[in-house]
């Protein structure tokens, strides 16, 4: 594990450890033994501050921490794009931004983007083992899963390993803080479930047994493609994806839409369902980033990991 990795997962570690057993204890939530020394500590600010205070805040700093994990990832590749791309990028950008070559371009990693990666893993690590050892017995051996399997991320080798990515894609059905986007996810799958089906038939659906990925082709995405976003072709909500097209036989093992919206779900499983969301406004919203958003990056890198003909984009190697 790189050294500035290890020190963003350490920060990420604390963090989460600090303001997830707040939060628990502010709602009376049981909290695992091996928080004891955290659990005395804000016990004691409990009896100072009004729960519900403590509860708010420590969620406020929880999502602050996510956004500056991605927010010093970004700004650590940031200044590397203007000689990847052939010249100064102004944002928002109209469009995708094409690559000078018509190759694969890839962008290199840095110390400041490994530790914003460590930091995101760490807090998502820490979360999930807190709120599934609220779980009576099983909590205990799921949380210990959990933080094992997604620190293991941290480790550059392993995160670029398949067998590791099934197990993590796998594992995302069972880590609450995926729930974030997945619960959306699947409501908007049930919704969208009549439409697709009566579009495509049985062909509308499909399972990604390389990460555990649930697909739905047509329907909403249909509807958003030609209303909303017209160049979007797909877009992930946890392990659910949403497709415009329904995907061929191999499309989740070969370059492409499918298999780089399946690189969401791994960023999901791996840094937590709340990274989905700002990703999808650093894309689409603010500053508009487009392909050179840090979350279309590193899902790109699981695409390029695919064997066959590549596509010409942008991409960060966390899954290649």
């Amino acid at each position: 594990m790189p050294t500035s990795i290890f020190l963003g997962w350490l920060l990420g570690i604390a963090v989460a450890s600090l303001s997830g057993v707040a939060i628990l204890l502010a709602f009376g939530l049981p909290v695992h033994p091996m928080f004891a020394a955290t659990t005395g500590m804000i016990a004691g600010v409990l009896a100072s501050f009004p729960a519900i205070a403590v509860a708010i805040v420590a969620t406020i700093v929880l999502i602050l921490a996510y956004i500056a994990a991605y927010g010093i990832a970004t700004a650590a590749i940031a200044p590397l794009l203007p000689g990847l791309t052939g010249g100064p990028v102004v944002y928002p950008q109209s469009s995708l931004k094409p690559t000078p070559s018509g190759v694969t371009v890839t962008v290199p990693q840095t110390a400041g983007e490994h530790f914003g990666r460590g930091l995101a893993i760490g807090l998502t690590a820490v979360l999930n083992l807190l709120v599934l050892g609220v779980i009576p017995i099983s909590g205990t051996w799921l949380g210990g899963w959990a933080f094992g399997l997604i620190s293991l991320g941290a480790f550059v080798a392993v995160a670029r390993n398949r067998f590791y990515q099934g197990f993590l894609g796998w594992s995302a059905w069972l880590f609450p803080i995926s729930y974030v986007a997945t619960a959306v996810g699947l409501l908007l799958f049930v919704v969208n479930l009549p439409f697709s089906f009566g579009a495509l038939g049985p062909n509308a659906f499909r399972v990604d047994w390389t990460t555990g990925v649930i697909t739905s082709a047509d329907g909403i995405l249909a509807f958003v493609n030609n209303n909303i976003f017209p160049a979007a072709d797909g877009f992930s909500l946890g392990n659910f994806v949403f497709l415009h097209a329904a995907p061929g036989p191999d499309a989740f093992t070969e370059p492409g839409v499918p298999s780089h919206e399946t690189g969401h779900s791994l960023n999901t499983g791996l840094m937590g369902g709340i990274v989905l969301w700002i990703n999808a406004v650093d894309e689409n919203i603010w500053p508009a980033r487009a392909n050179l958003a840090y979350g279309e990056l590193m899902a790109e890198g699981h695409s390029q990991a695919m064997p066959g003909p590549v596509d010409d984009d942008y991409a960060l190697p966390l899954w290649f």
